[in-house]
């Protein structure tokens, strides 16, 4: 929904990553289990788990750098029109409700990712910037149709990986609390 000026989101993804250690650095092939977005502006926006557990996987070559920071190549995840959630319908859907408009928006998307961090507790801390275009292929409501359209979005945020045990998947952790919870620095 078009917004006059710049407002601030959140959005959490939750990760279960394989991790292989190579003589450049780290391989990390991972999915996502879960999606969580912030309310804003009284929008509430989720992605389906369904869709979640459908999205693709991706492979992150972490190399050495300078000291001990480790430094991703971009990596990129991405679908277009095929429908991948399995509803049916193009794209992946997203629920969307508020106090003047609610329904479902079908997308496509590109996300490019690069990242850098260090070892940390047997994990890694990293900072990362994601540059996703966002292309909105269909629309239930009238009022979705009119106010969404194509963009590009660019943030940055933190990523910490930390280890489980080993034969976890994202069924088993998700009647627990998630391993890790990101502080960030604004809730301080």
């Amino acid at each position: 929904m078009p917004v006059l000026g710049t407002i601030e989101n959140r959005s959490d993804s939750f990760l279960l990553a394989e991790v292989r250690r190579t003589g450049q650095g780290i391989e990390l092939r991972q999915r996502a289990c879960g999606t969580r977005f912030k309310p804003v502006l009284g929008v509430k926006i989720e992605m389906p788990p369904a869709a979640v557990r459908r999205l693709p996987a991706s492979t992150i070559r972490f190399v050495r750098g300078d000291g001990d920071r480790l430094h991703a190549r971009p990596w990129s995840v991405a679908w277009a029109e095929q429908d991948l959630d399995g509803d049916g319908k193009p794209g992946v859907t997203i629920d969307v409700e508020s106090p003047w408009c609610s329904g479902q928006i079908q997308v496509a998307s590109r996300a490019v990712s690069q990242a850098s961090g260090t070892l940390v507790d047997g994990g890694m801390d990293a900072a990362i910037e994601v540059v996703t275009d966002q292309r909105i292929l269909a629309a239930s409501a009238w009022c979705l149709r009119a106010g969404s359209k194509d963009e590009r979005l660019e943030q940055r945020g933190q990523v910490r990986y930390r280890p489980v045990p080993a034969g976890t998947t994202c069924e088993t952790l998700a009647a627990r609390p998630w391993p890790v919870h990101v502080e960030l620095p604004d809730q301080k």
